[in-house]
């Protein structure tokens, strides 16, 4: 057999497209790095979902999403990164969201490096990176973890080594101005101008005040009031004009007055007064509580309820008006759910985590179940967080 006419024919092949001509000098190249913006403050019914990305932590994220939209494209706005399930928080005085993220210089081995990276609300890109202590405390996710306090001016990170303590960020200096021992106690819930309170192992709390250069000046520790071993409050409280509530296991709630210098303790209510003992309605979940701009408190309840069943989640959400510490409605779900969050605005949004790791989406004013948020890239959305709507802390 010939060859030579097949390459010919190949030679003949390659000099047409490898030559010149009006087709090749019309190709553009491709615009890269085209950064759209977004509208700051953001629209009222958004909310970030924090994915722990528990199979994989080097790589969890927080999305931005809107709920309200029919189509995941539409739904989807953006995320910024969040390894090792890193605490993050939104700004109501600044365009800024605020990370606490954990690297490793050869994942999974090498020099680990704790930073604070705060990024642009508007393009969701880093403006700074801040250097941390390595202690942040890595547990599953929880608000009360990271607050700012001072008119925003500090943040406090909570650290665990297994000792505890809290990191002080200069957030306008973008530095770290000390760390304050916690010995037995944990978490911080903003306290009057410019100070935090946390809950202790031994049923106190302890009420810090910081000065103007993020300095501790006071430390003032309660009385015991959180029957640590009979009937604990939980964690995941909610804080609605300066007063907390504090669910507990066995379906209380504890009033705690953040308002002025030092924590003050308040009433305590029944949240299961208008059902029957024997069914054993409980609060229960990761996330299990939410408010509301109208001063609502949302809770996440389950039937049965027994020792040890306080992270199992609910089929139900139950909504009280706190003034009147009266329940006001009950909220079937479709799916059983182990988180809740609540949008903004005069008509929010109920939103929960179900067992399936999707989003449900709930009409609060008529308890309509109107759409399920998947495949918005996030394996474990165990965390929610409503948008500031520009409101300052």
């Amino acid at each position: 057999m010939n060859k030579l006419p097949v390459v010919r024919s190949l030679l003949t092949a390659a000099a047409i497209i490898l030559a010149p001509g009006p087709a090749t000098a019309e190709l553009q190249p491709d615009t890269m790095m085209v950064v759209e913006t977004l509208p700051v403050p953001y629209p009222e019914d958004w909310v970030f979902v924090m994915d722990g990305s528990f199979f994989h932590f080097a790589e969890g994220k927080m999305i931005l999403l809107d709920p309200t939209a029919e189509t995941q494209p539409e739904q989807y706005k953006g995320m910024v990164n969040g390894s090792m399930i890193a605490p993050m928080l939104e700004a109501g005085r600044r365009s800024e969201i605020y990370v606490a993220d954990i690297h490793m210089s050869r994942w999974p081995n090498g020099e680990r490096k704790d930073t604070l990276t705060v990024y642009d609300k508007k393009t969701l890109a880093p403006l700074a990176a801040i250097d941390l202590p390595p202690k942040r405390l890595m547990v599953m996710p929880m608000k009360w973890q990271m607050q700012l306090i001072g008119h925003e001016r500090f943040l406090l990170i909570t650290n665990h080594t297994p000792a505890t303590s809290i990191t002080v960020v200069d957030i306008a200096r973008r530095s770290v101005v000390g760390e304050i021992e916690l010995p037995g106690c944990m978490l911080t819930y903003p306290t009057g101008q410019r100070g935090f309170t946390t809950l202790c192992g031994d049923g106190k709390m302890i009420t810090y005040q910081l000065d103007t250069n993020g300095q501790q000046t006071n430390m003032i520790a309660s009385e015991a009031f959180n029957d640590i071993a009979g009937d604990p409050m939980f964690e995941e409280a909610v804080i609605i004009n300066g007063i907390g509530y504090f669910p507990t296991f066995k379906g209380q709630v504890q009033e705690i007055d953040f308002r002025g210098e030092v924590a003050k303790l308040g009433r305590k209510w029944s949240l299961t007064a208008d059902n029957p003992p024997a069914q054993g309605w409980r609060p229960g979940g990761l996330q299990l509580t939410g408010q509301d701009t109208q001063g609502r408190l949302y809770v996440l309840m389950h039937p049965e309820g027994a020792e040890g069943t306080h992270k199992d989640g609910g089929s139900e959400v139950w909504i009280y008006d706190v003034k009147a510490r009266k329940r006001i409605m009950r909220m079937p779900l479709k799916t059983w759910a182990v988180t809740i969050e609540v949008t903004q605005g005069g008509n929010p949004l109920l939103l929960t985590t179900n067992v399936d790791m999707q989003i449900d989406v709930y009409n609060i004013s008529n308890g309509d179940h109107l759409r399920t948020l998947s495949n918005f890239g996030a394996d474990t959305p165990f965390m929610m967080h409503a948008v500031s709507t520009g409101r300052p802390r």
